[in-house]
């Protein structure tokens, strides 16, 4: 079972087939590859030292670097949205204000309009109640003429 999966995997379909598939020679030349670039690869068991420190000196600064380049990114970004949100908020405070005006200024209209005709109205009551006291005056001025 175990060797039938080993023979597909390396692309050998069957006993009839003579030379294996173009495929199959790709697939073997890749794994050579990579077997020799496993083999050029020193192993770090066999590294003395200094050589060791200078290994771990090198990745500690590679991440470092690393690090401080996402540092960089992520200020950069932060800054972005800080800078996008402080105009979005400004934006709406001004907006915010320019509705308020206009709902001053609405207000202020319509507060003027009830005066004026609350003035009107009372200008009328107060004229309206004059002459009936004036008529009242003059009736009762009739009367008291009778009367003497």
């Amino acid at each position: 079972m175990a060797e039938k999966k080993l023979m597909s995997w390396i692309g050998f379909q069957g006993e009839s087939e003579q030379a294996p598939s173009e495929n199959a020679l790709e697939k073997i030349r890749q794994l050579e590859s990579e077997l020799a670039e496993l083999r050029s690869r020193r192993d770090i068991t066999g590294l003395s030292k200094e050589e060791f420190e200078i290994l771990a000196t090198e990745t500690a600064m590679n991440m470092v670097k690393s690090a401080q380049a996402r540092e960089r990114s992520a200020t950069s970004l932060a800054q972005k949205i800080y800078s996008q949100s402080q105009r979005e908020a400004q934006a709406r405070l001004t907006d915010a204000e320019n509705k308020f005006r206009d709902l001053l200024s609405s207000a202020e209209g319509k507060a003027k309009r009830v005066i004026t005709s609350a003035e009107k109205e009372a200008e009328n009551l107060l004229s309206q109640a004059e002459g009936e006291a004036e008529s009242l005056l003059n009736s009762r001025k009739r009367e008291a003429g009778h009367l003497v």
